[in-house]
Order: C-alpha cells, then structure tokens, then sequence
C-alpha cells in the first residue's frame, strides 16, 4: 500500500512544481510587461520634458521679438503720423500763400512764407530719410513673419507633446522621427531667425 501512495505524491509534487513553473513565468512576462511600460513612460517623459523646454526658449524669444516689434511699431507710426501733421501744416501754408498777397505784407510775413515751405519740405525729407536709413518697415515685416513662423513651431511642438501621452513605444518612435525630421527643422530656422532680430 505504501507503494500506491508514493506516484500520488509524485504526481502532486509535479503538478504543484508545473504550476508553480508556470506561475513564475507569468510573473516574468508580467515583470517584461512593467519594465516596457516604464520604459515607455520614461522615454516619454523625457522627450515631453525636451520638447517643453524647448517651447518655453522659442516663447521667451517670441515673446521679446513681439516687444521689440511694438516698440519699433510704435516709433514707425510716430513718425508718419508726424509726417503726416507737418504735410497737412504745408498744404495750410501755400493755401494761405495762394490766397494772400504776401508779397505786399511785413518782411517777417513775405520770409515766412517764402521759406516755411522749404523748411517743412525738409523736414519730412530728413523723417522719411531717417525712416528708410532705419529700414523700420522692413525690421517690422521680418519680425512679425518670425513671430508667426515661431507662434506655428510653437504650436505644433505642443501637438507632438499632446501626442506623446497617448503613444504606444512604435507610435512614439514615429513621432520622434517626425519630430527630428520636420519640426526640429523649424524649431532650428525659427531660432536663427529671432536672433537675427536681436542683433
């Protein structure tokens, strides 16, 4: 009888290591599967926290350019305005001249309006000179062109950043991939273009 009891515990013994066995692998494919989540979620955090810091050079710089933009904005829209006013002072002038006999008044009256015209003539002269020398217009047309190429790499780094929180590991390889093919393309132009702002 001693002998029918041993092939049960045998048997038992088998089917407790075979279960065991199996449950260890179980624990090692669980183990793979915690390790690749990890990984993922760090790739993910690292390239997130790149793509941030990145952002947040491009907006301070974006952001400066936009200053710099109202500043030289604003002096450009002085001055024309002032060109403007002066104009408008020198078309009241040889209206009055045309309707007056100056010609017959003081001196004081005959040299201002012989030689008003020629001084206010001037003067726009030397603001529309100082204007063009300053190329105010033109800064203005490359700043507000750098402004929105930035305020777009801006944009789509935020959306490859938005991406990246719902990527599986190959989803993930893509984007990157698209990253360095495209957008840091951009992100590269837009930086040297701000700095040529500041020179």
């Amino acid at each position: 009888m001693a002998k029918n009891i041993y092939p049960d515990i045998q048997t038992v013994i088998n089917t407790k290591e075979a279960h065991l066995i199996s449950k260890n692998e179980e624990l090692n494919d669980l183990n793979l599967t915690i390790e690749k989540k990890h990984t993922l979620v760090l790739d993910k955090t690292k390239f997130v926290d790149r793509l941030e810091s990145k952002i947040n050079k491009l907006s301070n710089k974006t952001v400066l350019t936009q200053m710099k933009y109202a500043y030289y904005k604003w002096w450009y829209d002085i001055l024309n305005i002032f060109i403007i006013f002066i104009s408008s002072i020198l078309t009241i002038i040889e209206a009055i001249k045309n309707e007056i006999d100056y010609e017959n008044q003081k001196d004081d009256i005959k040299y201002f309006f012989k030689l008003s015209p020629i001084l206010v003539s001037t003067i726009i002269v030397i603001i529309s000179s100082i204007i063009k020398f300053l190329r105010l217009q033109e800064n203005l047309e490359i700043m507000a062109r750098t402004t929105e190429k930035s305020i777009l790499t801006i944009y789509r780094m935020k959306k490859v950043q938005e991406e990246c929180h719902f990527a599986s590991q190959e989803q993930l390889d893509s984007i990157q991939s698209t990253y360095l093919d495209e957008i840091f393309i951009m992100y590269n132009q837009c930086q040297g273009e701000l700095s040529k702002c500041f020179k």
